[in-house]
């Protein structure tokens, strides 16, 4: 008997189109004794009702872009996050066209929190590296602000820099037409940019300071919206 999906084997031998369930199930019975779901299990993790997310192999969030949120104004992003490996993409600014060739990105690269800008048709390209190893099982908060007067300004877990440049007003107003990227992006876009999914937990996801529902997301996938395994 299999609960929730089959192995692939199985997928390949009988046709089955039907994807893997995501989601979760609780109080499984078999002639009504309750049945322990993880005692053989491949890709499953313990439910939490919370507003947080747990962000698999491969997976990530889509939200429409900022200016359908704010009209105009600046480029304003937080979230928490509880890394499980030590290189993956936080959040970012990007269409799954050419993101090689304009992004904005905020990443983990050997436990340090990254920060990146490409534009390419201005040859802009912006990089900055916190010094502080943030894989350590605990919570982390990442904030990026880009104000009125187009200053680039990172919080890490309350530390602020500022960074020594400026971006113009249209290219700010170019950023914020872009789709939002949480937790990872398309496989495509992984191939052009080279950063992975940060497999692991996020919380309290804001924009302008207005908290977004995971499970609003435009698109899950490999995303528990609501079931992050090691919340405390």
């Amino acid at each position: 008997m299999y609960i929730g999906g089959v192995i692939s084997k199985h997928r390949k031998q009988f046709n089955l189109t039907v994807p893997s369930f995501s989601g979760c199930i609780r109080n499984f019975e078999v002639n009504d004794i309750q049945q322990n779901l993880f005692e053989k299990s491949r890709h499953v993790v313990p439910c939490v009702n919370s507003n947080s997310a747990y962000v698999h192999e491969g997976g990530y969030m889509t939200f429409g872009s900022l200016k359908t949120i704010r009209h105009f104004g600046n480029i304003q992003i937080s979230v928490q996050f509880r890394p499980a490996v030590k290189d993956g993409f936080i959040f970012g600014l990007m269409t799954n066209k050419d993101p090689e060739n304009a992004r904005i990105a905020v990443y983990l690269k050997n436990s340090l929190v990254t920060f990146e800008l490409i534009y390419n048709n201005e040859r802009r390209e912006l990089k900055h590296i916190f010094k502080k190893d943030l894989c350590d099982g605990s919570w982390h908060n990442v904030t990026l602000s880009i104000s009125h007067s187009n200053m680039i300004v990172i919080t890490v877990d309350g530390h602020r820099k500022r960074l020594q440049t400026k971006i113009s007003s249209e290219l700010v107003e170019f950023f914020r037409n872009l789709p939002i990227y949480v937790g990872g992006v398309t496989a495509s876009s992984t191939s052009k940019i080279g950063v992975l999914s940060l497999i692991g937990c996020y919380r309290d996801l804001q924009f302008y300071g207005k908290v977004m529902a995971f499970k609003d997301a435009k698109k899950l996938n490999k995303v528990l919206p609501d079931g992050c395994p090691f919340l405390n």
